[in-house]
């Protein structure tokens, strides 16, 4: 990576997924710098607000709207399509203890998805 290419390791849908799991990772207010970014999904985890799968669809639902706005916000009009937001949706989940697994689609502005499956361990505060 340089300062010539950066960001072309990852492209496509990849890229794209990359971007929307480390916003909706982030938690709001924890970049110093850039106190809008990320979401309150994980804030909501750690405080115990999510205890069915119920209230799990809920959190990702009011998170996938901000991150919309955000990742949306960013894109030049010179982007790949593939690389554009366009949706994202929870295929499944389970939640058991502090194990969270989310099986997720995102979708691009030209079409293209992934299904990501991922574990997330959290503890309340």
């Amino acid at each position: 990576v340089s300062d010539t290419n950066s960001g072309l390791l990852i492209t496509g849908i990849e890229k794209l997924v990359n971007r929307f799991l480390i916003e909706l990772l982030t938690e709001k207010g924890s970049l110093d710098y850039a106190l809008d970014r990320g979401t309150f999904f994980m804030t909501q985890l750690r405080l115990g607000l999510v205890r069915t799968t119920s209230d799990l669809f809920t959190q990702f639902s009011v998170a996938e709207i901000d991150l919309r706005g955000q990742l949306q916000g960013e894109e030049l009009d010179t982007d790949p399509d593939d690389e554009r937001y366009a949706s994202a949706s929870v295929l499944s989940s389970s939640l058991l203890g502090d194990t969270m697994t989310l099986s997720l689609n995102i979708v691009s502005r030209a079409g293209t998805s992934r299904n990501v499956i991922f574990p997330i361990t959290f503890s309340n505060i």
